[in-house]
């Protein structure tokens, strides 16, 4: 639910002009006193009448309203009204406005001699229908650049009576007047349907410029005597005037409540839902009439190929069932229906939009003759509620809203619908019905509404289409809350009613006289579409279906309350503007009563977003992605009462009616004691003693509200206070710690410094590896000791067959130098191949001599008159490495002079010690061939 940023805004509340668009100045303190039994005028016996029937008192075109006030027409635009405001408060009214231009509202007349219940403007903008009890008028108009000139004097409309003589009999009030979502809707033509509480329906086809089409209604049928009919070619019309017919049942059972159409014309609904009209009786039966349309309409972009897929492909299964005679032949009339539809060349028309600023091109559609204008009454629909509690209770509708199915998957591509539609909805009917007890009923409709049409009577192609009757699975049931008024407070009887959300078509408002309620089946809806799959029904729906409607379906706010005493409040109006941000807007007779609601979560100008909490940053700049602003709780500022505002010659106008003609001389005379004094004195008391106890009240419940003021003004002073020390905690740390650590500029340069003192390192270190990798890869000429050295290591490795490098030449021969014995290379693979070759005979004549020397060693081991003196192989080698060591002495002398006897010494040591690792390994190999000899016997 949208949260709530604040209640009335300033320019709608006292003193601001914009609270006089729906204040009535003629009414004193005294005008609620007037409407009561108990001090209307004797003499004048005439019974005051209650109204039956909705209140619709408000009316919307982009951000002008239309209201009643008394019997008043007015006209308003809320951004100019609010910037008015504005510019009054920082003293450039005169630059704004004309100074003439002292009314913030203008008054249209209209020709209207009964009291106004209902307004309901057009959707191009153009017309304005106004409602009685039992006559209806339609308004032409003007433009808003006419309606926001400088000149505040009334202006009176060019209005034409809808249905001279058929809406005249107040026997037959209209319950709803509905404007078509599918006609061609332009400045000088649209389509009007009207539906009274004798169950009859009228379809009015307007043109401004052809008068008579206010007169005659184009289609006209009564609802008792289509849900009779056996063929299209009956008369269905209602009666005409001063006709009378006998009494029957249907006279009771079929009151109209309320009616509505089943969807507003957008892409993403069914294409059977914006022509079907749903009817609801005082009873709480419903109907539903399918389809309803006028001779010109105007279908979205996805109505006809949703229509002329579902037909082909029901025709297609139906065709496929030998025992479905009944359904092919009425499924045959859809498809001769939609074969029409299709062959007919669309015409090109021009509609205009709600803030005329042009118009636009928009293909119309011819409806279809056959099989008739007049479809079949489907219904009633029958509530299926498990409490039998609920079924026993009677119920008195008041109204009816219809939730649009979206268009199905398999009925039309979804690639052509914007993905932001096609995602919310479900695939079936939601109907929601509010009674007269303040109950909120929230049912669910599976099997859908489709065209349907009484057979003819001269082809009897085949009697009426019999099937079970549909059921409406009640999905939840809520009571709204509030206190219901008494009669004496409020005349007229209970009678809420539901008015749209702006947003989305799963949320809207219910008004009843003292409460306005917020509900949203958005949520519901969503978690519903996951479970339901419309591709087959099989068992498990509807088990689906009820875990899906366990748990809360309908989220309900309370979002207004009206004061005790106050008038009731008409069906309220929401509206969006840039400027203004979202408002829901209502009245009463003393005052206006207006909430600015935070944006839904799906607008791209939701939460920070919103005008409301821009002024409330006081102009900030907005970042690019904002983050939610977690605000305190709005409540309702003090409005001052109407008593406060009372003329006391309303006081003495009421005196001077109560007083009888006889005594009135007796006010301007000279006062005597006598009985009529004291009766008149008597009357004055009872009246003034009722105002002064109003002013009392309204005078005591200021000192309250300013006392409870004070309270919570010391209470938020003690919390800044608070908060103030805590911020004043936080900067001295912060000073404390900029001081030990310096400031922040001072530690980024440090940081750069030693950053750039490390970069200069690392390049240092990088050209000396450049530099040592370069010389590496070239090379350069090793001194005598480096080459000695290196021909000392190939010649120890050439004797022990290990020779690593076998690729190329060593570094320091790449110039051309040879080494000792004249090689120009390294070994090559011959003589690589030789070493191998000798170090496994070696290892063969090693393994041939040491085993029988191992033999002998281990029999002498096992006497114990002592160990004799064996010749180790170790020993051995160091003899045989002894003999060797004159050739290796004369190589180290034939190196040169310039090779030490340190240097010597140390390559002989290393040599030794390579000499008795090699000893070691044989030794390890010899043992181990012993073991494998032992284990081989």
């Amino acid at each position: 639910m949208p949260k709530i940023v604040s209640y009335t805004p300033p320019w709608l509340s006292r003193p601001s002009l914009g609270s006089s668009i729906f204040l009535n100045a003629s009414l004193g303190a005294s005008s609620d006193i007037l409407k009561r039994p108990s001090f209307t005028d004797s003499s004048n016996g005439s019974k005051s009448q209650h109204h039956h029937g909705p209140r619709r008192l408000l009316a919307k075109r982009g951000q002008e309203i239309f209201t009643v006030v008394g019997n008043q027409i007015r006209w308003s635009n809320l951004l100019l009204e609010q910037n008015r405001w504005e510019a009054r408060r920082l003293g450039s009214e005169k630059a704004l406005s004309p100074p003439t231009s002292e009314s913030s509202y203008r008054v249209l007349v209209v020709p209207v001699y009964h009291q106004i219940r209902q307004l309901v403007i057009s959707p191009s903008g153009a017309f304005l229908a106004i409602l009685t009890q039992h006559t209806v008028h339609i308004a032409c108009l003007p433009d808003p650049i006419h309606l926001q000139s400088g000149d505040s004097a009334p202006i009176k409309l060019r209005a034409y009576q809808l249905g001279p003589t058929t809406h005249v009999i107040p026997q037959s009030p209209v319950r709803a007047a509905l404007w078509h979502p599918l006609s061609v809707s332009s400045s000088t033509e649209d389509c009007f349907v009207t539906i009274t509480a004798d169950a009859a329906v009228r379809v009015w086809e307007l043109d401004r410029n052809q008068r008579w089409t206010f007169d005659e209604p184009a289609l006209a049928f009564d609802l008792r005597k289509l849900i009779d009919g056996t063929s299209c070619d009956e008369d269905f019309r209602p009666l005409g005037f001063n006709k009378r017919t006998g009494f029957s049942a249907d006279f009771v059972y079929m009151e109209v409540a309320s009616a509505c159409f089943g969807g507003q014309g957008e892409e993403d609904e069914d294409g059977w839902a914006s022509m079907t009209l749903w009817v609801v009786m005082r009873t709480g039966d419903v109907y539903a009439l399918c389809p309803i349309l006028p001779s010109k309409w105007a279908p979205s972009r996805t109505t006809i190929p949703s229509l002329s897929t579902s037909v082909v492909s029901k025709m297609a299964d139906i065709g496929a069932s030998p025992s479905a005679s009944e359904d092919q032949k009425a499924a045959q009339q859809q498809f001769q229906w939609v074969q029409e539809l299709d062959s007919t060349d669309p015409i090109v028309a021009s509609s205009s939009n709600v803030d005329f600023e042009g118009e636009e091109s928009l293909e119309t559609r011819s409806r279809p003759l056959n099989p008739s204008a007049i479809p079949r009454l489907q219904g009633p629909f029958q509530i299926d509620a498990e409490d039998d509690e609920f079924g026993a209770r009677e119920l008195e509708a008041t109204d009816i809203y219809i939730m649009a199915p979206k268009v199905s998957r398999e009925d039309f591509d979804f690639d052509e619908i914007e993905q932001e539609q096609s995602a919310q909805g479900l695939p079936a009917t939601v109907v929601c019905l509010v009674t007269s007890d303040r109950q909120l009923l929230v049912c669910l409709n599976l099997e859908g509404v489709q065209g349907q049409w009484l057979p003819k009577t001269e082809k009897v192609a085949f009697t009426i289409p019999t099937s079970d009757p549909q059921d409406l699975i009640l999905v939840e049931t809520h009571s709204l809350t509030g206190t219901r008024p008494s009669a004496e407070e409020i005349p007229d009887p209970e009678w809420p009613v539901i008015t749209a959300e702006y947003f989305s078509r799963y949320n809207f408002y219910v008004t009843s006289s003292d409460t306005v309620h917020y509900i949203s089946l958005l949520a519901w809806a969503t978690r519903l579409d996951k479970e339901l799959d419309f591709d087959a029904f099989d068992e498990g729906l509807a088990f689906r279906v009820e875990l899906a409607c366990r748990d809360q379906v309908a989220v309900l706010d309370l979002l207004l309350t009206a004061e005790a005493g106050s008038s009731p409040f008409p069906a309220c109006e929401s509206l969006y503007h840039d400027d203004l941000g979202y408002i829901v807007i209502t009245f009463t007779s003393n005052q206006p009563h207006a909430l600015i609601l935070d944006l839904p979560h799906t607008h791209p100008d939701s939460c920070t977003h919103s005008p409301a909490l821009r002024a409330i940053t006081n102009g900030e700049a907005i970042h690019d992605n904002p983050q939610p602003v977690d605000l305190p709780p709005a409540r309702p500022a003090y409005q001052p009462p109407q008593a406060f505002y009372a003329s006391p010659v309303a006081s003495l106008n009421l005196l001077r009616s109560r007083i009888p003609a006889r005594y009135r001389h007796t006010l301007t005379s000279e006062i005597r004691l006598s009985p009529s004094t004291l009766e008149i004195f008597s009357l004055a008391h009872r009246i003034l003693s009722k105002e002064t106890n109003s002013l009392e009240l309204c005078a005591a419940q200021l000192f309250r509200r300013v006392d409870r003021l004070r309270e919570e003004l010391k209470e938020q002073i003690i919390q800044m206070v608070n908060v103030s020390e805590k911020m004043q905690a936080i900067v001295r740390d912060g000073e404390e710690m900029r001081e030990e650590k310096g400031t922040h500029d001072e530690r980024m340069d440090n940081v750069r410094d030693k950053q750039l003192q490390l970069t200069r390192r690392w390049d240092a270190l990088r050209r000396k590896l450049g530099k040592a990798e370069v010389q590496g890869r070239q090379g350069r000429d090793l001194s005598t000791k480096e080459r000695a050295w290196v021909d000392e290591v190939d010649a120890l490795a050439r004797n022990f067959g290990v020779d690593k490098e076998t690729d190329g030449a060593r570094p320091g021969r790449e110039n051309g130098d040879q080494d000792a014995n004249g090689g120009g290379g390294g070994p090559s693979s011959q003589e690589t191949t030789l070493g191998l070759n000798f170090r496994y005979a070696t290892l063969l004549d090693l393994s041939t001599t040491l085993l029988p020397e191992a033999r002998t060693i281990i029999s002498h081991s096992l006497a114990k008159d002592g160990s004799p003196q064996i010749d180790s192989p170790l020993g051995k080698q160091k003899q045989t490495l002894a003999s060797s060591s004159p050739s290796l002495s004369r190589s180290n002398s034939a190196a040169g002079a310039a090779v030490t006897s340190r240097l010597a010494k140390a390559r002989v040591a290393d040599a030794m010690a390579m000499v008795e690792r090699e000893g070691a390994v044989i030794e390890a190999a010899m043992k181990r061939l012993e073991r494998l000899r032992v284990e081989m016997r």
